[in-house]
């Protein structure tokens, strides 16, 4: 059915000011115009627009005139129209015309209620827009025409790769929207041409609509049509399923006009057994399940069931037969569109971990013949209540679209968002990245920056993911949440901005840092190992005293704010805390927290008398530069550090009687010094490797002849030893690194 016959478009458009009115030249210009035929492009471009006027493509064909090449058309004749007022309000509709073909660019998605738009869109999409050649082999044949009234028509039409593709690409585009007989569009679209079956109790496809026509074009039992035609042999040899309910409806009002002795013959029972063949759906036209019986209990109110009561304990005979479905085995070939590496699964595991699988296509009928055989009554687990409420999720994922505003989740949306994040397949050429088949979205972790960099390297797998966000929805979660941020945390490959949930690039820098082994001077004393095991031990105690005794001045607090800082600064979408913050070391060792800098005093209010005279504050002493350069060598006991102008380092140390030595860049800011290990040679801690970075506090002495730092997780104090580089080829580095060390 078309949404209107044929959809009109208001022909003024309300302006502040009028326009004056056409001059009778302007009105010969108009009507030469609208005389005029259209391109011969235009008018071979649509199914059935033909040779039109540009009178009759504002009139009737507007949807047409919005497309390319009409589009040029149009824009001629916006371009050559006179701004001036006729009779016809010509110029106005051409600006309304105009209007109409923007507004079809961003049709309504929402479910809201339709506009003139949206109407004329789903009509233009539907009768006429030309099939793809390989799926019509008629001229001109139109997406409406190749809609299918049979089953077999059904199941060719969606065999086909072409057809389906074609209709795919249709409903791509059609609007989401009620229209003025209160029926959804995407419902609509879905009865003319699904070719999914419809959940129990959601509005019919077009393949549910099949099977009904299949079953009313079917003929009666023979001793059945043999009692109707001896009352009215007028039907002889004519009576189906059709005829028999059309004329049930018929009598509705005049039970007395069904033949005598109708409701005690064969035919109710006729009528009963092919209603039961009908599919579980609702017409979106009557409003009724296409297998409701009413029809017949209407004429025959002694054959209709008493209602049942409400569902009472299973017997034991019941609960046997509620237990043998579920421990039974879905059919092949459903367990074969959920998983390709399980050979099986129960109806039960099905019911509580693939809601979402049991709703497609062939699970929906597993679904369905266990709706049907599931007895009414209450067992332990609420089974029967649990499959009325599957069927009501599908129902829901079926006809509406998942949330895209940002809404709180429904329970379709938060199924979809399960299934997308964690159960969705992965196409074959991104799994591979991982060496595995068969994976599954929640397989695409990434733990390391490593695996982060081949996912979002591979143009398979970044495919994948943009593939899969396309399906997944907009919405709040039930723990406030966002399913698009989860989606990012899951499988984003760009890192976030400060603040902002992190993404999988930023969970994969920090499940490495949360692997990096400690100093051993931490690690040795405090029996931990690991940056996360320290962290988890920082974070949940809640006084000094849970952590052991002399922690705060030992080497862990600078061990963990050093690896503190190589963290993401972004939030983490479950417990809301930025990655960097170092508060749960300040909360144990408060003495350790810098303290924030002074707010500048507010400025005086203006009193009302004059203020008495006060003494100028002395402007406070600038602090003393240092002037000595920071290069050179520097020793204590056991250990020496050579700092290069040039940014290089050389540290030696003895350890456990064996000498240990390191190379490598350094780079101070602030209190701060970081070094970079390059190589490293003879008998050295845990801590010093290959492209480690080793960071910890570091001070001078005003004269820089006393240097001290942390650089091997001990503090330590060196002196400065003759050294051939002068101050003079580290006074550029002075000048930007030591001005702000004045007070130290």
């Amino acid at each position: 059915m078309k949404l209107v016959c044929a959809a009109t478009v208001a022909l003024m458009l309300a302006t502040s000011a009028t326009a004056a009115w056409c001059t009778a030249d302007q009105d010969t210009e108009i009507n030469n115009f609208l005389a005029a035929n259209v391109s011969t492009s235009c008018a071979e471009s649509s199914v059935g627009l033909g040779y039109v006027t540009f009178a009759d493509g504002l009139d009737y064909k507007q949807y047409d005139m919005c497309q390319p090449p009409c589009q040029d058309d149009l824009q001629n004749l916006t371009s050559s129209i006179p701004n001036c007022t006729d009779d016809a309000g010509t110029h106005a509709k051409v600006a309304q015309q105009n209007q109409l073909c923007t507004d079809m660019t961003r049709p309504t998605i929402n479910g809201g209620a339709c506009t003139t738009a949206d109407t004329i869109l789903f009509n233009g999409l539907l009768y006429k827009e030309p099939v793809w050649l390989n799926c019509s082999s008629a001229t001109n044949a139109d997406l409406y025409s190749v809609r299918a009234y049979t089953t077999n028509e059904a199941n060719a039409l969606c065999a086909s790769s072409t057809c389906s593709a074609f209709i795919n690409a249709m409903a791509n585009l059609i609007p989401n929207c009620v229209d003025k007989n209160g029926e959804n569009t995407m419902d609509e679209f879905q009865a003319q041409f699904g070719c999914t079956p419809a959940a129990v109790g959601a509005y019919c496809s077009m393949v549910d609509y099949a099977v009904a026509n299949d079953a009313y074009a079917s003929g009666l039992w023979s001793n059945c049509t043999t009692m109707l035609e001896s009352t009215d042999p007028g039907y002889t040899s004519s009576w189906t399923l059709e005829v028999l309910e059309s004329m049930l409806d018929k009598s509705a009002d005049s039970p007395e006009d069904v033949p005598s002795g109708f409701c005690a013959s064969t035919c109710p029972a006729n009528y009963l057994s092919m209603k039961k063949t009908f599919p579980s759906c609702t017409s979106l036209k009557i409003g009724d399940a296409l297998s409701d019986p009413s029809p017949l209990y209407r004429i025959c109110p002694s054959l209709e069931p008493a209602p049942s009561s409400a569902p009472t304990s299973c017997t034991a005979y019941q609960n046997a037969t509620i237990y043998n479905f579920l421990a039974a085995n879905v059919s092949t070939s459903c367990i074969a569109s959920i998983s390709s590496w399980r050979s099986s699964m129960t109806f039960a595991d099905a019911l509580d971990y693939k809601q979402y699988d049991m709703c497609q296509p062939p699970c929906l009928s597993d679904l369905q013949n266990l709706t049907r055989s599931i007895p009414n009554c209450t067992d332990d687990a609420g089974t029967h209540a649990k499959v009325v409420k599957q069927n009501q999720l599908c129902a829901n994922i079926t006809v509406t679209r998942p949330t895209t505003n940002g809404g709180a989740c429904t329970s379709a949306d938060s199924t979809l968002a399960r299934k997308v994040l964690d159960d969705e397949p992965v196409w074959l050429n991104c799994s591979s990245v991982f060496g595995s088949v068969n994976a599954r979205s929640s397989h695409l972790t990434a733990y390391t920056t490593k695996d982060a960099k081949a996912l979002c390297d591979s143009a398979a797998c970044t495919a994948f993911f943009n593939s899969i966000a396309k399906l997944m929805p907009n919405c709040v979660d039930e723990y406030g949440r966002k399913t698009m941020d989860q989606f990012r945390h899951r499988f984003g490959c760009t890192p976030a901005a400060v603040g902002a949930n992190c993404s999988m690039v930023d969970m994969a820098v920090k499940r490495e840092a949360y692997r990096t082994y400690l100093w051993s001077n931490c690690s040795m004393r405090y029996d931990v190992k690991t940056f996360g095991e320290l962290d988890h031990n920082v974070t949940y105690a809640m006084t000094p005293e849970n952590l052991p005794s002399g922690f705060c001045a030992s080497a862990c607090p600078a061990n963990y704010l050093s690896i503190k800082k190589t963290l993401p600064s972004c939030t983490s979408i479950y417990s809301g805390d930025i990655f960097p913050d170092p508060s749960p070391l300040y909360r144990i060792c408060p003495s350790l927290e810098l303290s924030p800098t002074p707010a500048p005093p507010p400025a005086p209010t203006p009193a009302q008398t004059a203020a008495p005279t006060r003494a100028p504050t002395p402007a406070p002493t600038p602090a003393v530069a240092l002037t000595c350069p920071l290069s050179g060598s520097y020793r204590a006991t056991g250990m020496r550090m050579d700092l290069a102008t040039s940014g290089d380092f050389t540290e030696s140390h003895d350890g456990s009687g064996n000498t240990c030595s390191t190379k490598g860049t350094y780079a101070v800011s602030g209190p701060m010094a970081t070094f970079t290990v390059s190589t490293v040679t003879g008998v050295c801690g845990s801590a010093f490797t290959p492209n480690a970075k080793l960071s910890g506090p570091i001070s001078f002495s005003t004269d820089c002849q006393q240097l001290t730092l942390s650089y091997t997780g001990t503090t330590s104090t060196l002196q400065r030893t003759s050294n051939a580089e002068t101050a003079a080829t580290s006074a550029m580095l002075l000048l930007g690194v030591f001005l702000a060390w004045g007070t130290l």
